[in-house]
């Protein structure tokens, strides 16, 4: 059973640092991630537009990058689009900061108010491949999806006003003007990392959680190996006991096995010496009967002899009497 559970525990072990060697990896990764989120999203403002977040609390609201989920084929055409909308700051109401800007006429900083009126975007729209909060549809509003770019270009001429065609390269086409989303564009990825940075939080937790609960299997492993440890020495305890016990009971049988040999020998001698007896008195028995024999037939003799010496006497007193 030690074995069994001190192996168990062995695997456990490496199954817990393996979990924690992926979980170090994603936290590092997303610690990485989180960095360039912040840079992309302006999180990093000048000092005035930071001391005016965190003056109305908003130094922790979420930008609108974290509040949108979108088609992975469309994360860019969304980018090009938005561009430096993605980090603005979500908040409630515009209306509530009326004469509160002032002095962030130079600050680089956007505010998206959430609740607005929810439009309804068409199939074709771009606005149909993001979910987003109430009012967000309306930064896309116009801009229609095509697979390339000469579909794109194609379709220009049936344009409305204000309507525009992107592809899911970020090939961005109007009536009559194109935009190349280029390599340096600092919303680049935004979308993609933010959807990586959510997928690495639930990883993370999801793997947070099991190292807790491997560590807790752990901790129980190791506790029921000292409790069979424990019992084991305690057994040990008990077999020596038992071997000392044994050794004494095999002294004692040993001596009481020579005892039974020496009663075993004694007895057969007085069974000889009984045989002897017996066959003595058996002789001193006929020797009896012989010499009763021969004392009956003395008795018998001498009766004869005391007959005849009486009758011998009743003669010679009758031949005295004679001769007298």
């Amino acid at each position: 059973e030690i074995d069994s559970t001190r192996e168990a525990n062995r695997a456990l072990g490496g199954e817990l640092d393996q979990l924690r060697a992926g979980l170090q990896a994603d936290q590092g990764r997303r610690a990485s991630l989180e960095a360039l989120q912040q840079a992309a999203l302006g999180e990093h403002q000048d000092a005035a537009a930071e001391a005016w977040l965190e003056q109305r609390h908003l130094r922790q609201a979420q930008r609108l990058a974290q509040r949108l989920r979108v088609t992975p084929r469309w994360q860019r055409a969304v980018e090009v689009v938005l561009g430096h909308q993605l980090q603005a700051v979500c908040v409630s109401g515009l209306g509530d900061l009326g004469g509160q800007l002032d002095g962030l006429e130079s600050a680089a900083l956007a505010l998206f108010e959430e609740g607005g009126p929810q439009t309804p975007a068409s199939q074709d729209s771009l606005a149909a491949q993001v979910e987003a909060p109430e009012g967000a549809a309306a930064l896309l509003h116009g801009v229609l999806t095509v697979e390339d770019l000469t579909d794109a270009l194609a379709r220009r001429a049936a344009l409305a006003a204000g309507e525009s065609l992107i592809t899911p390269e970020g090939i961005w086409v109007g009536t009559n003007w194109l935009r190349l989303p280029g390599e340096g564009d600092a919303a680049a990825g935004v979308l993609a990392r933010e959807q990586e940075l959510e997928q690495l939080g639930a990883r993370i937790d999801e793997r947070s959680a099991r190292v807790e609960a491997l560590v807790e299997r752990q901790q129980a492993g190791r506790e029921a190996q000292r409790t069979q440890e424990q019992a084991r020495e305690e057994q040990q305890r008990r077999l020596n006991d038992s071997n000392r016990q044994l050794g004494d009971l095999r002294a004692s049988l040993s001596g009481k096995r020579t005892r039974a040999e020496h009663i075993r020998h004694r007895r057969e001698h007085l069974r000889q010496e009984a045989e002897e007896l017996r066959a003595r008195m058996e002789d001193d028995r006929e020797e009896m009967a012989l010499a009763r024999e021969r004392l009956h037939s003395a008795l018998e003799r001498m009766e004869t002899y005391a007959s005849q010496r009486e009758s011998l006497v009743h003669r010679r007193d009758g031949l005295r009497e004679e001769v007298e």
